[in-house]
């Protein structure tokens, strides 16, 4: 999984709740299999991951805006001692 690109910071809290909102529904809609529109635009076959990153990005800008911070912990187990 990549970083955090930064591309929606600096956007307003308002622009960035209803991209968020469109982004979660073209994900519903590809998880369905259907076709979804985002700002009039109608699109088919949408790459899943892409939509995936463009959520994570958002929020990421949200938490920005708001002053808060998004933070992933992540945990290997494929080394356990016995």
């Amino acid at each position: 999984m990549a970083g955090i690109k930064r591309t929606f910071f600096g956007l307003d809290s308002a622009t960035l709740a209803e991209l968020k909102t469109a982004y979660v529904d073209a994900l519903k809609a590809v998880a369905l299999g259907q076709s979804y529109s985002i700002s009039g635009r109608s699109l088919q076959r949408a790459d899943l991951a892409e939509i995936k990153d463009t959520i994570r990005e958002i929020t990421a800008a949200q938490a920005n805006a708001n002053g808060t911070r998004v933070t992933s912990t992540l945990v290997n187990f494929s080394h356990a001692t016995r």
